[in-house]
């Protein structure tokens, strides 16, 4: 388990572009599923192989944070759910542009449900 001082303290974040997907992504696909979505441009933005990229997305509740990870050496998929609450994004339910955030607005999502 992480805990708040290795996620704000952590190397993991130092590089790669990050993307908030504001349209809502079932919770229930997994993430080979994920990954070819991504893979093929379904989520809204042009994704390059050789770059390192984070994608954050959220199911229609805003109960589970989804996020993506993609580098030279593989991909990952890592969930945070609440159990009270929701966490405090707008989403789109019309297609739209995924935004780049910030690492402290993704750190700010993952410890305290907010950016």
């Amino acid at each position: 388990m992480i805990t708040a001082p290795q996620v704000q303290n952590s190397t993991l974040l130092n590089k790669g572009k990050i993307y908030l997907i504001r349209t809502p992504v079932n919770g229930r696909y997994g993430i080979l599923r994920l990954y070819n979505m991504m893979v093929s441009n379904q989520l809204g933005f042009e994704w390059e192989p050789d770059e390192e990229v984070w994608v954050v997305m959220f199911n229609e509740h805003r109960s589970r944070l989804r996020i993506l990870h993609s580098d030279l050496q593989g991909y990952d998929l890592t969930t945070r759910i609440t159990y009270s609450g929701r966490f405090k994004v707008k989403l789109e339910k019309m297609e739209c542009s995924p935004d780049k955030i910030t690492r402290e607005e993704l750190r700010s999502l993952i410890l305290n449900a907010s950016c």
